[in-house]
């Protein structure tokens, strides 16, 4: 099942965790999540990105493929 976590905290800094999503899907639906918040008006800046060890392992195989070709 895919999941999208938004944690919101005292200071109103948001964090999003992503779950159950293929590849690096989960960084474009992370963004289009923070282009509706936006639309509604929201100031949503990205500070600092941080993936998951399971996402970082995906993007080296990634780009482990890309560099064969």
């Amino acid at each position: 099942m895919k999941r999208i976590d938004v944690m919101v905290d005292e200071k109103g800094k948001i964090r999003i965790g992503t779950s159950g999503f293929s590849g690096q899907t989960c960084l474009k639906e992370a963004e289009q999540l923070i282009a509706l918040l936006q639309k509604q008006g929201l100031d949503v800046k990205t500070e600092d990105l941080q993936l998951t060890e399971e996402a970082t392992k995906v993007a080296e195989k990634s780009s482990a493929r890309v560099e064969g070709k």
